[in-house]
Parts: structure tokens; C-alpha cells; sequence
């Protein structure tokens, strides 16, 4: 795996794309922790294998968006996340 990370958790999972195309996971990084400002979150990421480089290379989930507190403005593009009372 490129990312360098070999302790993916097996999954059964199938995920439904926007595109309406399916994609079968390599498996889940569990207890993966992320820096967001100064607090760091501990999250799971599914991974995924790619052929080339996606335009939109993460798809973040329900849970991590409401852990983080975001704020998603789609007409400019961007997600605000709130952690400790910071706005990213």
C-alpha cells in the first residue's frame, strides 16, 4: 500500500458512489489520529484503492464531519471545522 500502512482491519463493506459506480475497500484504518489546529481526533478511514490520483481524494463521514463540528458551504466549495472552540 503507498500510504505505507499495513494494519487495515478487513471490511465487507461496498461503497455506492456518486457516480452511481461501486467500489470494494482494501479495508478500515481504525484509531487513526488526525492534527486539526492544536487538538488531535481520533478517527477510522476506509481505504480505498485507486488506479490514478482522484480529483477528490477523501470522502468524509457523517461521524467525523458531526465530531468535528463542520459547517459545509457548498456554494464556496469549503468546510469550516470547529475543534476547542477553533474555526478552520
Amino acid at each position: 500500500m503507498s500510504l505505507g500502512y499495513s494494519n487495515l482491519e478487513p471490511t465487507y463493506i461496498t461503497l455506492v458512489l456518486v457516480d452511481r459506480s461501486t467500489c470494494i475497500p482494501l479495508g478500515i484504518l481504525t484509531d487513526f489520529h488526525v492534527m486539526i489546529g492544536t487538538s488531535m481526533i481520533s478517527t477510522d478511514f476506509v481505504v480505498l484503492s485507486y488506479e490514478k490520483e482522484p480529483k477528490d481524494p477523501l470522502i468524509l463521514g457523517g461521524l467525523f464531519l458531526h465530531t468535528v463540528g463542520a459547517i459545509i458551504d457548498v456554494r464556496k466549495g469549503r468546510i469550516g471545522l470547529n475543534v476547542d472552540d477553533l474555526t478552520m
